[in-house]
């Protein structure tokens, strides 16, 4: 669907960070790119095509940001403002989201497979066509969202609300529902 140059390390075969000729592994400076992403992200408008995998994020506003085509797999997020942000094809399989915020998101087509989801608020959001499969989430809120297509098969869900949601052809196949 996407690709991105590879680390320029030796042997490496990861994908290069955006902006970068490595991957987060083999960065030279990675305290100075996160400062300087971070201007980037809030700075920025509109984020497209990039490759962020294995950055971690914590404590910054990235809301009513327009995310499309972008991997962010493997990343961690902490105490992270989405809310009133627009993503499109967004890949953020097997990342660690704890105490973000996306409420009234517009998020479609967009991958968390295999992610921990902590203490998060996506309430009044429009999160259709969305891939959750296999994500262990606890303490979350869906409520008042549109989660029209979305598959949590084989998740683990511990304390999720879902109420006044639209669930048509969502589906919780195999997925452990704990007091939701």
């Amino acid at each position: 669907m996407f690709t991105f140059p590879q680390c320029s390390s030796d042997g490496c075969e990861q994908d290069a960070l955006y902006g970068e000729d490595f991957c987060v592994r083999h960065l030279k400076e990675p305290a100075k790119y996160l400062r300087d992403l971070k201007d980037y992200l809030k700075g920025a408008e509109s984020i497209k095509k990039i490759n962020l995998s294995g950055i971690r994020l914590d404590n910054i506003d990235l809301s009513e940001k327009i995310f499309y085509l972008c991997n962010f797999n493997n990343m961690v997020f902490h105490n992270v403002k989405f809310r009133r942000t627009g993503m499109n094809l967004v890949f953020f399989d097997f990342s660690q989201f704890d105490h973000c915020d996306f409420e009234n998101s517009d998020i479609k087509e967009t991958v968390f497979a295999g992610s921990e989801i902590y203490n998060c608020n996506l309430k009044n959001s429009d999160i259709c066509r969305c891939n959750f499969v296999g994500i262990n989430g606890k303490h979350c809120n869906f409520s008042d969202s549109d989660l029209y297509g979305s598959h949590f098969i084989n998740s683990r869900l511990s304390h999720i609300e879902f109420e006044d949601c639209n669930l048509k052809r969502t589906h919780f196949g195999k997925a452990e529902l704990i007091e939701v």
